[in-house]
């Protein structure tokens, strides 16, 4: 598992807004605003190159979705990762002009070292 600070620009999300808890948004972004962001645990992404969102069956409607997602993502080449978890957290991140602290989850090794460290209240700040 990687470390790493991404641009906003580089993270598809599947479902911004609205947001589920509007007071979970605002605490997130004042913590962001005042520059305390460190705080927050990473957000897990993954590569679009493993989980891209592609629809399976072979119908006219999912293969013009499928079609349509390939034409955006040749248009936004920026787009390297898509988020796992952390939608509050990222869109304060965003609103707040700042980088986004991720881990980037490549193998199942990966998802359950993660899966581990939540199950025991993990410290997640010493990936």
């Amino acid at each position: 598992m990687q470390i790493k600070e991404l641009k906003p620009t580089e993270i598809l999300t599947t479902k911004d807004f609205p947001v589920h808890n509007l007071n979970t948004l605002k605490i997130y972004f004042k913590i962001c605003k005042e520059g305390h962001q460190k705080i927050l645990p990473p957000t897990p992404v993954i590569p679009l190159s493993i989980g891209l969102p592609l629809l399976k069956s072979k119908d006219k409607k999912s293969r013009a979705y499928n079609q349509r997602l390939i034409n955006w993502l040749d248009k936004n080449k920026n787009i390297k990762y898509m988020l796992v978890d952390g939608n509050h957290k990222t869109t304060a991140l965003t609103l707040a002009h700042k980088k986004i602290h991720a881990m980037i989850l490549t193998t199942n090794k990966d998802i359950k070292e993660v899966q581990a460290l939540i199950k025991k209240g993990g410290d997640f700040w010493n990936i």
